[in-house]
Parts: structure tokens; sequence; C-alpha cells
């Protein structure tokens, strides 16, 4: 899998997850985004809200055991992970704790949502050993 340019987001998802993000404020909110990609287009077909097991303003962490789980119920719905989301206390740029992390997931875009909400989400993905911006498109 190579580069992805973007990742299209359904606008009722995007509400699921603006929402999902007031709720756990201040603490960063998480999701898996499902579904598939296709000619370097991530195409959202499902959003799964994760509780923040480490209950952090700064970082977030997806019980293991669940993460396992929905990524056996995606293959099993011929789903790929397609992104990963998180909210962020001020920007919405990959922090110092990001990066690693996303090194060793370079196949998902990774939504990023700034608290308070000022700036739009944005997407990024690890592509040859840098960080680059994915575009985000709202579709309906």
């Amino acid at each position: 899998m190579g580069r992805i340019r973007e990742i299209w987001l359904p606008k009722a998802d995007l509400e699921r997850l603006q929402d999902w993000v007031s709720e756990n404020d201040p603490k960063e909110a998480c999701a898996l985004l499902l579904g598939k990609i296709s000619s370097n287009i991530a195409m959202v077909e499902e959003v799964i809200l994760t509780p923040n097991t480490s209950e952090s303003t700064i970082h977030f962490e997806i019980d293991p055991e669940l993460l396992l789980k929905i990524l056996i119920e995606a293959e099993v719905k011929n789903q790929l992970p397609v992104g990963i989301f998180h909210s962020h206390p001020a920007s919405p740029y990959p922090s110092g704790i990001d990066i690693p992390y996303m090194q060793h997931n370079p196949h998902s875009v990774w939504l990023i949502m700034g608290l308070p909400k000022t700036e739009p989400m944005r997407g990024y993905q690890w592509y040859q050993n840098s960080i680059i911006e994915v575009k985000v498109k709202i579709i309906h």
C-alpha cells in the first residue's frame, strides 16, 4: 500500500466524531475508521468510537483486546483500518507522542481534531520516512 492522497468521511460520521470529542473533553477522544482504499483514496465506511483507556488529555490508548476484536470483525467484513482518529487539546497536528505510532502504522490516515474545534480536522500519513498531509473530504 502506498500514499493515500484523500480520505472521504461521510458528514454523519464527522458529526458523530465531533460529538465524541465534546463528550470526552478534556480527554483525548479516539476512534477507528474502517473502509476501503482505492486509487489512493481511503473511503470510510464505518466509524468505531473507542474509549481512551489512558483517560489522558495528551495521548490516547485503545484497549488491545477491543482493538483485536475490531480488526478481526473488519477482516470478516472485508474492511481495512483506513484511519485512526483522535483529538488534541490544541492544534490538529501530529504530536511527538503520535509520530512513533504513525511510523508503526503507515497504511492508515491519522485524523486529528483540535480543541476547541477552531481549525478543520486534518489528516496525515507516515510515508517515505516523513509526515505528509492527506486531504480530508467530507461527503454527503
